[in-house]
Order: C-alpha cells, then sequence, then structure tokens
C-alpha cells in the first residue's frame, strides 16, 4: 500500500507541474492535470489490486492453484494499463515545453522527465523503472524549480 500512499504523495507534484505549463498555455496545463489525474486514479486502483492480490495468493498457501489464480486474476484486470497514456501524455506535454524553451527552465532539464529517464532504463534488469523515473523527475524539477 505504500504505491498508493506515494501515488497520493506525487498527484501535488502533477498539479504544480501542470499548473505551471498552464501560466504558459492555459489549455495544456488543463490537459496535463487531466492526464495525469486520470493516470493516478487508475494506477493507485491497480496498486490496491496488486497489494489485495498478493496477500490472497499468501492465504491461499502459494501453491500452484493459487499463482494461476492470483495470474488469471491479473490478466483481467490488464486493461488497467490504460493508465499509462495519462502519464504518456504528461510526460510527452512537458517534453515539449521544456525543449521549446516555453518554460523558465533550461532546455537541458528536459532529462527531467519520466519518457527520456524511463527509455534509458528500459535495457537494464531494473525493478519498478516506471517508480524511479517518476521519482527523478519530481527530484529533478524541484532542485532547478
Amino acid at each position: 500500500m505504500i504505491g498508493v500512499v506515494a501515488l497520493f504523495l506525487s498527484s501535488f507534484g502533477y498539479i504544480a507541474v501542470s499548473q505551471k505549463i498552464g501560466d504558459v498555455s492555459e489549455m495544456w496545463g488543463c490537459v496535463m492535470l487531466v492526464s495525469s489525474m486520470f493516470f493516478i486514479v487508475l494506477i493507485s486502483a491497480h496498486h490496491v489490486l496488486c497489494g489485495a492480490v498478493e496477500w490472497f495468493y499468501i492465504k491461499l498457501g502459494m501453491t500452484e492453484d493459487a499463482r494461476m489464480t492470483v495470474l488469471e486474476f491479473f490478466k483481467k484486470t490488464a486493461f488497467v494499463a490504460v493508465a499509462y497514456i495519462g502519464l504518456l501524455i504528461f510526460a510527452v506535454i512537458l517534453f515539449v515545453f521544456v525543449v521549446a524553451g516555453k518554460t523558465d527552465l533550461p532546455r537541458w532539464a528536459c532529462i527531467f522527465n519520466t519518457l527520456p529517464l524511463f527509455l534509458v532504463m528500459i535495457p537494464t534488469k531494473i525493478p519498478a523503472k516506471g517508480n524511479i523515473a517518476n521519482a527523478l523527475m519530481f527530484l529533478g524539477l524541484i532542485m532547478l524549480v
């Protein structure tokens, strides 16, 4: 459930970044806000489901039948992955605005964005790449603002 708390806390960062872009373009700031909240709501549900399913797997004795049941559940709830569309929209808009020089951030600050950070981590075996990329984005942005 730590993921759900982290998502709640990160929502304040998404709101602040959306407002910053909204100062330049009200429409794109609103798009960022809606897409990030879309991401947070659905991904929070996903984290709750994952936590519950892991609990059931353990309570069911971690047998092969329990594992197959859990995997079937995950496959049937995979639609939650649509939430990443919201994160992608947010990241692309932020990247474009920073690279285009539309913000007061230096253009090189575009590296502090979930999208390039995630792309750099794809070939690695690091778990939770998206979580790390988001954390690095907010850490970098908070140091620059």
